[in-house]
């Protein structure tokens, strides 16, 4: 509700949302969105990072906004949907399909079709080899928009919203995008960190705490993380685990697969 509440947000301006995960960041652009698509009877466009998160995001608006009448179609890798972005209300889209739509939207003086733009992970702008497409992308937009609001004759506005829980130069971002900034470290869900050295735990002060149940070791698994995954799953838990490259998530997600049903060692 605060953060709804911040600024211009219901207004149509621009937001920065920083806050930690599972603290509601996409609950408030969905609302925003929503209120501005119904509002002004334009698309609203996110952008999303990856093309897993881009699905899941398409499905779970889908069934959001279905029973307002709303279409939300999804725009990654090579997925578009039937009859383009023209027949669509909301665009899920990925950075590099993002770029796309917006690029063809300016080129041809049509951005006024876009009532909110939502760029989920903004921190994506500091990446290495994707950071020099989301940041330009929306540059762009917020110079056309600039340009337009000088013309008297025009009655256009766009609105951006940005959210991440981890920016680090928030005032600068903020700035740079024209936007206010609401900032929050409320997390509903308390988050208890560890560290494993080795086959020891330590609390988040390095404090020895206990050493991981080890039954068995298995091939490619020198962590043990499958060890840690089966201590939590026997417990009736879930578990997430974050792996640094694809090639090395889908190995580990194969040998837990094996071990969970073959007991392989």
């Amino acid at each position: 509700m605060h953060c709804l509440q911040t600024g211009r947000a219901l207004k149509g301006g621009n937001l920065l949302y920083s806050a930690p995960t599972s603290a509601g960041k996409s609950l408030v652009a969905e609302i925003l969105a929503l209120k501005r698509v119904l509002q002004t009877k334009r698309k609203a466009i996110f952008i999303l990072p990856f093309v897993s998160v881009a699905r899941e995001k398409m499905f779970s608006l889908r069934a959001m906004y279905s029973g307002l009448g709303l279409t939300v179609g999804g725009f990654m890798g090579a997925q578009t949907p039937p009859g383009g972005f023209q027949r669509v209300d909301v665009a899920v889209c990925t950075i590099e399909r993002a770029n796309s739509l917006l690029n063809r939207l300016l080129e041809s003086d049509k951005l006024s079709q876009l009532a909110v733009i939502v760029a989920d992970e903004l921190h994506m702008v500091g990446d290495p080899s994707r950071g020099c497409l989301l940041e330009p992308l929306l540059t762009k937009v917020n110079f056309y928009l600039a340009c337009k609001q000088a013309d008297p004759d025009v009655d256009i506005s766009t609105q951006i919203i940005g959210m991440s829980a981890t920016l680090p130069n928030m005032h600068v971002l903020s700035k740079w995008l024209e936007a206010d900034l609401y900032v929050t470290d409320f997390r509903p869900v308390p988050l208890t960190e560890y560290v494993k050295v080795g086959s020891s735990i330590l609390n988040d002060k390095l404090e020895y705490v206990r050493d991981i149940e080890v039954p068995g070791l298995y091939d490619n698994d020198n962590e043990m993380i499958v060890n840690l995954c089966l201590e939590t799953i026997k417990q009736g838990k879930s578990v997430l685990i974050f792996c640094p490259a694809k090639s090395w998530c889908e190995k580990l997600a194969t040998l837990i697969g094996m071990v969970m049903f073959y007991g392989y060692t």
